[in-house]
């Protein structure tokens, strides 16, 4: 019986001893556990940014633009909450984020604050780094016709549209007449012109932000008698035969039709009682302000014809070679804009009152087209 009762208490003290194992073990463990976390913490710390650099890596920069790929380097890019370029916020799906660099696309928006900053924010700390958004500017630049008959569609064209908030509810002036927007995409705002809009207007729109009005490049319809030469009794020009209109093709009355190969060099000659009157247009501090400008209708693409347009003058005539190809208006009539800079006329003595325009190709080329209104305008 001794013996028995000897060996209970020996099992009894085992038992107090493997308890105070299991807590002494427990403790250590949460010990252990809390000086990791602590350690933790000081590893990841607050981030800092080093330097900014394309996503090659081959230079540190300062600005980027929308759309732009950049790489932030640094420390402690952890648990990162919030990426804020000025006060716009990043999607962090789809930013790259290592411990020391995050990868981006800068997104295509305008921020409402500018600060200049890009800012990281962590449970830790936040690092900011200076750093400057291009911003695009709204770009405005014509009518894609200018002649669009009164209760046709016309698109401006530009840039930046979408980026400075166009939308469906705003209005486009044509001189005092109102329409508006139906369509807005990246380059084009989509209008209506109006009813009775007279010719010689000046059309415009007002940037949503700024709220400024801004006047597109050119005049709707601009009919100044002594800059323009259409296929209307004004003047007069070889192969008639290929005249065609009024009709539901028409913007202005008659328009050149030409359908056929264009590898013989089809000539139009106009002759008009005056191509220009103030002649003093081509002399070389004058030449920069003036633009030659004309309407284009393909019925199908064409990739290598080209024009040869050139002045009558003296010592000889003055030449520039319009090469738009491939080109293709989609059987919808186009306004072409050319710098009257592209023609050369530095040893030039006399401009007289004739223009040649010839159609050429390097190879037989089955073509269909049509021009209106050819003309000499100021730039704006």
């Amino acid at each position: 019986m001794p013996i028995k009762n000897s060996l209970k208490i020996q099992v009894g003290n085992n038992s107090d001893i493997m308890k105070k194992i299991i807590y002494l073990f427990i403790f250590i463990s949460l010990l252990l556990i809390n000086i990791s976390c602590q350690e933790k913490t000081e590893e990841y710390g607050q981030p800092s940014i080093f330097e900014v650099t394309t996503t090659t890596k081959s230079e540190a920069i300062t600005t980027a633009a929308l759309n732009d790929w950049i790489t932030v380097s640094g420390t402690n890019f952890y648990d990162i909450e919030q990426i804020l370029l000025n006060d716009i916020s990043l999607k962090l799906n789809d930013v790259y984020i290592s411990q020391n660099e995050i990868t981006f696309q800068i997104p295509r928006k305008l921020p409402e604050d500018v600060n200049n900053l890009i800012t990281i924010i962590t449970p830790q700390g936040n690092a900011s780094q200076h750093f400057v958004i291009k911003t695009p500017e709204l770009l405005v630049k014509g009518l894609s016709n200018e002649f669009t008959l009164p209760g046709d569609s016309v698109i401006i064209l530009g840039d930046n549209f979408d980026l400075y908030k166009f939308d469906t509810t705003m209005t486009v002036n044509f001189g005092e007449l109102e329409s508006l927007i139906y369509k807005v995409e990246k380059e084009k705002l989509y209008v209506k012109v109006p009813d009775k809009t007279p010719d010689e207007t000046v059309v415009s729109i007002t940037n949503p932000l700024s709220k400024e009005k801004v006047k597109v490049l050119g005049l709707y319809r601009d009919t100044r008698s002594y800059q323009i030469m259409t296929f209307d009794n004004k003047g007069f020009w070889t192969n008639t035969n290929l005249t065609a209109g009024p009709d539901s093709l028409s913007i202005n009355g008659k328009y050149f039709h030409f359908k056929g190969k264009t590898t013989f060099n089809y000539m139009i000659h106009f002759t008009p009682n005056e191509l220009i009157k103030d002649k003093s247009i081509f002399n070389s501090q004058n030449i920069t302000k003036y633009q030659l400008k004309f309407e284009i209708l393909t019925f199908q693409p064409y990739g290598k014809t080209f024009f040869s347009i050139s002045f009558a003058a003296s010592p000889a005539n003055v030449v520039y070679l319009w090469k738009p190809a491939p080109f293709d208006t989609q059987k919808e009539w186009k306004t072409v804009t050319i710098d009257l800079d592209n023609w050369d006329f530095s040893s030039t003595t006399t401009i007289n009152n004739n223009m040649y325009i010839n159609l050429q190709s390097t190879t037989a080329e089955d073509q269909d087209f049509c021009l209106d209104n050819f003309r000499i305008v100021p730039k704006d």
